[in-house]
């Protein structure tokens, strides 16, 4: 938004200037500024722009309802959190450009999973019907609702997509964009 703001009112901020103002607005809105895979670090703010490896397509599944942020953040620490071992050492391996494990859709998590689950069983059952349309793997996107998987091409995405639409949910295939210089 910020950028097509910039674009139609036909000025050039300088981009440190405008990552400062996205950082005002929210912690994690300057990793919107960009398109590519960054690490993030800090409350969001902090990024680190990385390559990412894969040539993979991605399914947005949108449930038809909201879930509340801070209610999100008042239950975790109600169920076990994961240790984040896994992903911190994967965050070393992209940072320094090393290749990525095979398993490496297997380390991801979100510990947010557990508790929107329990309250909202329809993102269980996203991410199952996901897993049997092929997905590399399905998780929930930040706090919810919306549930990603991961597809290894685009046909098989979108033939995902569509089936998962006829059962009454909104769907989008998307894949990462590359990185553009601002």
């Amino acid at each position: 938004m910020l950028r097509g703001l910039c674009e139609l009112w036909g000025i050039r901020p300088d981009f440190r200037e405008l990552e400062k103002l996205a950082a005002s607005l929210g912690s994690d809105v300057p990793f919107l500024l960009r398109p590519g895979t960054a690490v993030a670090r800090g409350r969001g703010e902090v990024l680190k722009y990385v390559d990412w490896p894969f040539d993979v397509w991605y399914v947005l599944v949108y449930p038809g309802f909201g879930v509340s942020t801070r209610w999100a953040y008042g239950q975790v620490g109600k169920t076990p959190l994961t240790s984040g071992r896994e992903y911190f050492n994967l965050v070393s391996l992209l940072e320094n450009g090393i290749p990525l494990p095979e398993d490496f859709w297997g380390i991801l998590e979100n510990d947010f999973e557990l508790v929107v689950e329990k309250e909202y069983p329809q993102v269980r059952w996203i991410k199952r019907r996901l897993g049997e349309e092929g997905s590399l793997i399905a998780l929930l996107s930040g706090s919810g609702s919306t549930v990603f998987g991961v597809f290894s091409g685009r046909d098989k995405a979108k033939e995902a997509a569509g089936d998962i639409k006829k059962e009454g949910f909104w769907t989008v295939v998307c894949r990462p964009v590359e990185f553009l210089e601002v």
